[in-house]
């Protein structure tokens, strides 16, 4: 059975994009939110929790769909299959769970990882998916067999960020080290290797489409890639802290600082309107929030460490 999920307010999302306008909140949800992942439809929302739990929401129906148990860690990242019909999850114990959307079942377990499976993503139509791990390598895992066509070796440091090109025949990883690298799927080979960090990247969006990525780390930028290009289109400077959670969509970019502080700007140059702006408790580490923009809604969902998931119409 369905339950409905609570909120502080009996109003609806915050229509006029003030952040002094007390957002939705979803409660009921008992361990920090790590990650938050959107379905394809932007109806339904997901979050890995740090009790090694998952969560699905109906934002439509108001209702909590499902809760998702088996990881015996934190959830390290959490993606719905682009078909819609599936829920991958992985864990600092370097596991992977396929979760059945309609009942909730786990239908595939992999140890994936010796260490962490700190990194995941799907290629454009989800024929293959892509792990990364603490140790610096990368698999290539194909999604009907469940089997690891490729292991990418090179990455000095911890896999903390991938993105598929709109083709597949490119993958971009981000890590501890700085670094942004391009994989050719080809050959398996690192085809190029970009500075782009001063210090650790601690966080990592892809849009929807693939041709954009984005990473931002201890220096407080933020760099947008243009990922079959392999180049930065643009940088955003000026975080006075350590940005530690990104959300993309095609058009915004959303933005977590250490001090809670959340921002949200559109991803062309244009700085004609001012950002969004709002505020979660204060972060401790990368991994204690997540953060999500709905495809063609313009919601912005954040989870943290406070046990709650809050809802802004941006």
């Amino acid at each position: 059975m369905m339950k409905p999920f609570a909120t502080e307010s009996t109003d609806s999302i915050c229509s006029t994009g003030d952040a002094s306008a007390e957002p939705r909140r979803l409660l009921g949800i008992r361990s920090p939110v790590r990650r938050i992942a959107v379905s394809p439809c932007s109806r339904f929302l997901a979050a890995g929790m740090a009790d090694g739990s998952a969560l699905v929401f109906d934002l439509e129906a108001n209702r909590r769909r499902l809760e998702l148990r088996g990881h015996q860690s934190p959830v390290e990242s959490i993606d719905f299959h682009p078909l819609g019909d599936a829920l991958l999850t992985t864990a600092r114990d370097g596991s992977i769970r396929c979760w059945d959307f309609s009942d909730g079942r786990c239908r595939q377990l992999l140890q994936a990882h010796p260490f962490s499976a700190s990194a995941f993503a799907h290629s454009t139509r989800g024929e293959r998916f892509a792990t990364g791990s603490l140790d610096g390598t990368i698999k290539i895992w194909d999604s009907r067999q469940w089997i690891a066509r490729m292991t990418l070796k090179g990455a000095e440091a911890a896999i903390r960020g991938l993105a598929f090109s709109p083709e597949g025949t490119i993958l971009l990883s981000a890590s501890d080290d700085g670094q942004v690298r391009a994989w050719s799927l080809a050959t398996g080979c690192c085809i190029d290797r970009l500075d782009a960090h001063r210090g650790p990247i601690l966080a990592w969006a892809t849009g929807r489409d693939h041709r954009l990525a984005a990473s931002a780390g201890k220096d407080g930028r933020i760099r947008i890639w243009n990922i079959d290009e392999i180049r930065c289109v643009r940088t955003i400077g000026g975080a006075a802290r350590s940005i530690l959670a990104l959300g993309m969509s095609d058009s915004m970019l959303a933005s977590i600082e250490t001090s809670g502080s959340v921002t949200v700007r559109p991803l062309g140059n244009s700085e004609k309107e001012p950002p969004f702006t709002a505020h979660i408790p204060p972060l401790r580490a990368a991994g204690a929030a997540g953060a999500s923009i709905l495809a063609g809604r313009p919601i912005l969902a954040v989870g943290g460490p406070d046990r709650a998931i809050r809802l802004w119409r941006v």
